[in-house]
């Protein structure tokens, strides 16, 4: 992986590898130096000075729910009072 510097706070991540890439983008978010990471797959066809980085991914847990409301429907209610939902871990719902 390259990673280079395109102007203050931007940078490009160059990989050689697409499970490298795929790790990178799937498992958010990055953390570095007390700072969060914000990732977005550009093209070639893109202008950096142009992409927007205006949403972060983050896993949120909520604690002592009743069974019945243990569902991805409530999930997706939940999340998207904080935020916009994106995904849930199915193994944990009813």
């Amino acid at each position: 992986m390259i990673i280079k510097e395109l102007d203050q706070k931007l940078f490009i991540f160059q990989f050689f590898s697409k499970a490298d890439k795929e790790v990178m983008l799937s498992e958010r978010p990055w953390v570095f130096d007390g700072c969060t990471l914000l990732l977005k797959q550009v093209t070639r066809f893109e202008k950096y000075s142009k992409v927007q980085f205006d949403m972060a991914g983050f896993w949120v847990n909520v604690y002592d729910v009743l069974g019945i409301k243990q569902t991805k429907a409530f999930g997706v209610c939940l999340a998207n009072k904080v935020g916009k939902f994106c995904d849930a871990d199915s193994d944990n719902l009813t």
